[in-house]
């Protein structure tokens, strides 16, 4: 139907099978195939026809973790050596980081920012993206200092330090990822550091996440870190427990309060 000679088809099919490691299934029905080798088919298919634009909706939503991250590495390979523009739809901002130039956010039917995909990880617009990029730590906040391009807003008893950006009201939104705070325990001498920001707690909650643990902070507002469990079993800690919590100025994103309200539906 699309006018390829049958010599370049046998040649383009044998090409993108053995690419995505499924030539020796070449013969095999269909039906005899397991839900991975159905994927590396499709992809196989739809790179055989070496279409301008490669449309993909949630491509591995189906499939088990080893499965899935070895198929985004062949996926990534093959999308670099061809260089074929492709749309990727997920709600897995792993994915979206591992395959994304550009990211989309879209709340509710709109999209809510577009840009480059370390941008919107590191500077969300508005607190739905916020939080559906992977920032844990999401706190109503007022300006009180500007100067040298550090903002510091106050958060109950505290004071935080953030980078300022033009046009930040009185109002904000302290934004904070998890993987950018470092706990220590209050007794332990403290290394000299460029963090700017320190906070003391309480631990309230540890969530086991395979290697990593989430470790939930009362502050006087929930602050949220991210540790590996070896440094969890190295720390010896436990809920209840009193802890120290540090962060950098460049890790904590100030947006304005209000800017979005929380939605359903959300993808990237």
């Amino acid at each position: 139907m699309r006018g390829v000679p049958r010599a370049e088809r046998k040649v383009r099919i044998g090409r993108w099978l053995e690419r995505f490691g499924v030539l020796h299934l070449a013969d095999r029905s269909a039906r005899k195939i397991s839900g991975g080798e159905a994927h590396r088919v499709s992809l196989a298919r739809a790179f055989a026809l070496e279409p301008e634009v490669l449309l993909l909706d949630e491509p591995f939503a189906a499939l088990d973790q080893p499965t899935r991250e070895t198929l985004l590495d062949e996926l990534a390979g093959a999308l670099g050596e061809t260089g074929l523009t492709t749309v990727f739809v997920t709600h897995d901002r792993s994915e979206a980081l591992r395959l994304g130039d550009r990211v989309a956010v879209i709340v509710g039917g709109q999209i809510r920012q577009a840009s480059a995909t370390a941008e919107v990880f590191a500077a969300p617009v508005d607190e739905d993206v916020a939080s559906l990029v992977g920032a844990e730590t999401i706190v109503a906040a007022k300006r009180v200092a500007l100067a040298g391009g550090i903002a510091s807003v106050r958060v109950g008893e505290h004071v935080i330090d953030g980078l300022a950006r033009d046009g930040l009201p009185d109002d904000v939104l302290v934004v904070l990822r998890p993987e950018d705070v470092t706990l220590m325990k209050p007794d332990e001498h403290r290394p000299e550091s460029s963090a700017r920001n320190h906070l003391h707690g309480t631990i309230t909650r540890i969530t086991l996440l395979g290697y990593q643990a989430r470790v939930n902070i009362d502050c006087g507002f929930p602050l949220f870190a991210l540790i590996t469990k070896q440094s969890l079993e190295e720390m010896g800690l436990a809920a209840g427990q009193e802890i120290d919590a540090t962060f950098k100025a460049h890790a904590v994103h100030l947006i304005a309060r209000g800017s979005a309200t929380r939605s359903e539906g959300r993808s990237l």
